[in-house]
């Protein structure tokens, strides 16, 4: 009699751990699964320099947990039942491509929405640092690169600094309506058109060339003056 107490005993304490065990799996499965749908993304004050790295910027297809950083967001699509119109829509850009999508709508009605309950436009969080194009571009949104012509890419390059140069108003090129000229002697020589495949011109040699115009010039901030033609009658 001792003996059958003692197996009935062994009985309930191993089913009781069986039982325990099998609890134990099921929250687990149930914890792995609290956070669908969610992208992490790195909290940084400047925009991804390297659009490529994938790796470097957390989400998948429809979202995934990574470890990469630290504010979760996933992707809400508004744009059911909105009439749109079929127009490539620029959302980001940086020194060598155009990112966009196929309409207005995607741009302002495709959100992110991130765990702290903010909530914004793809363009918006794009244009404010808050997500990277290499997230987005790592996304189930259909975002198009377009690569820019980096022909006509190009930076001033000002050498003028601790030059002695004659204040004398001096052309640097004309066209049929204007003349343009600067307004010292060094500036045509010693300030440089830097392009993007690295070939360097002074702005007079650029301007001659054809490789940039006046307006370009000025919008870079050049101090070039423009000299209006005096027509003259027959």
């Amino acid at each position: 009699m001792k003996k059958i107490i003692e197996y009935i005993i062994l009985f309930l304490v191993s089913a009781l751990l069986l039982v325990v065990g099998v609890l134990m799996f099921k929250k687990n499965e149930v914890n792995n699964d609290d956070t669908p749908n969610m992208h992490t993304d790195i909290k940084t004050g400047e925009n991804n320099n390297s659009t490529d790295d994938k790796s470097n910027n957390a989400g998948s297809d429809n979202g995934g947990v990574t470890s990469s950083g630290e504010v979760s967001w996933q992707i809400v699509d508004e744009t059911s039942g909105l009439t749109c119109s079929s127009v490539m829509t620029t959302i980001y850009e940086d020194e060598n491509y155009y990112y966009q999508v196929g309409s207005p709508c995607q741009a302002t009605n495709i959100f992110i929405k991130y765990s702290t309950g903010e909530k914004l436009s793809i363009k918006d969080a794009l244009s404010s640092g808050k997500v990277k194009i290499g997230a987005l571009l790592n996304s189930n949104i259909n975002i198009t690169k377009v690569a820019k012509d980096t022909s006509k890419t190009f930076e001033i390059v000002d050498e003028t600094a601790g030059l002695m140069c004659a204040q004398t108003i001096t052309t640097l090129y004309e066209d049929d309506k204007y003349i343009y000229k600067v307004s010292d002697s060094c500036k045509g020589t010693k300030i440089f058109v830097k392009f993007a495949s690295g070939e360097k011109l002074t702005i007079k040699d650029a301007l001659s060339n054809g490789k940039v115009t006046a307006d370009e010039l000025i919008g870079k901030g050049v101090n070039i003056i423009k000299e209006g033609k005096v027509k003259t009658q027959n």
